[in-house]
């Protein structure tokens, strides 16, 4: 899915959070010329109001991941950094208290006893919102041919 891999998490976070509704409404995605899917783009979602997100994803940023959403509100701004890990408001960190390695098989255990529970009950928790925003990105999105991708991880044999 390119960019849309990593951007599915934020998008799932942003249908989540959001008081209305947001449909894309354009998009710029940027293909390079040797991949089926983009390496960069940037995403406009509307609410019922007018414009509301921008989002800007790019595989070809130079320097540390960045895995950052932010959301400002006429109010206060929220910053979820670290792919959720940290959370600002106002620029201020809120802690949650201490999370200790340990602690992520307990989420595990959580998550797979309410897997079971979905299958015994033959229930389904599925939102589809935050996929629905990325097929319209890819339908409704300009295509922009970008030059070919190198992989500098990847060293030929």
């Amino acid at each position: 899915m390119g960019i849309f891999d990593p951007a599915i998490n934020a998008f799932s976070i942003l249908t989540e959070i959001l008081p209305v509704e947001v449909h894309v409404t354009g998009a710029e995605l940027h293909f390079p010329s040797n991949c089926e899917t983009p390496i960069a783009g940037k995403i406009r979602m509307d609410g019922p109001h007018g414009p509301l997100v921008t989002a800007d994803i790019d595989f070809l940023w130079e320097g540390d991941a960045l895995w950052r959403l932010i959301v400002e509100t006429e109010d206060r701004t929220l910053t979820l950094d670290q792919g959720g890990a940290v959370l600002e408001i106002d620029g201020i960190a809120q802690h949650a208290g201490a999370r200790e390695e340990t602690n992520i098989q307990g989420e595990y255990d959580g998550l797979y006893a309410r897997f079971a529970d979905l299958l015994d009950t033959n229930t389904s928790e599925v939102d589809l919102r935050p996929m629905v925003l990325v097929a319209d990105a890819y339908t409704l999105g300009k295509r922009i041919q970008a030059p070919e991708f190198i992989d500098p991880t990847r060293t030929a044999n």
